[in-house]
């Protein structure tokens, strides 16, 4: 029932993004699957997730992966796991080995790889292969940062899909980032 709902909706979309853990039960295949049905269809789709299913997935090419820095060594670097605080950058080696395998996730795979990493810049892979960094805003006050890293996936996501530029389109991630940051209720860019 969820593959035919997921389908059926999907079908009236631009643009798809996946994100969060998947519930226990579900099939180590679900996201890969997804992710392989809406390339079919010709869909730009942004992968906000990280592990196995970030890795079973990339071989179906999605146009985006936004992990953050803790997630992403997580997911490529596990034994390094422990050195990758959010905001990393103190540690130099480990910052140079990331860099290295975003610039061959985007050989590889095609992709636009991002990686948030709370209030130190944004990483990210241009359309040339290279890796930049876009310094990140301060938010004055900070009031309840959940929701923070959807929130700039959903800003990345709508200004990609609407054809700005890859550090335009990290610029406004980090914007509606910063604004939901701002919220006292997570997943929202103003309060109401």
């Amino acid at each position: 029932r969820l593959w035919a709902l997921f389908t059926e909706v999907v079908a009236g979309v631009q643009g798809v993004v996946i994100s969060g853990t998947k519930a226990q039960g579900f099939s180590a295949e679900l996201f890969p699957k997804m992710v392989q049905h809406c390339k079919a269809l010709g869909k730009f789709v942004v992968l906000d997730y990280r592990q196995q299913d970030l890795v079973n997935s990339l071989p179906h090419r999605p146009d985006v992966i936004k992990p953050n820095f803790t997630e992403f060594v997580q997911t490529f670097f596990p034994a390094e796991a422990a050195l990758a605080g959010e905001a990393s950058g103190s540690d130099r080696a480990l910052e140079q080995k990331v860099r290295e395998k975003m610039i061959e996730l985007h050989r590889v795979h095609g992709c636009t790889v991002v990686l948030t990493r709370g209030s130190a810049p944004t990483m990210f892979t241009s359309p040339d292969g290279t890796v930049q960094s876009l310094p990140v805003e301060p938010v004055a006050p900070v009031v309840n940062p959940i929701g923070s890293g959807d929130a700039f996936t959903a800003g990345l996501a709508f200004a990609l899909a609407s054809g700005k530029a890859v550090a335009e389109a990290v610029a406004l991630g980090q914007r509606c980032g910063g604004l939901n940051a701002g919220c006292l209720r997570p997943g929202v860019l103003r309060e109401a």
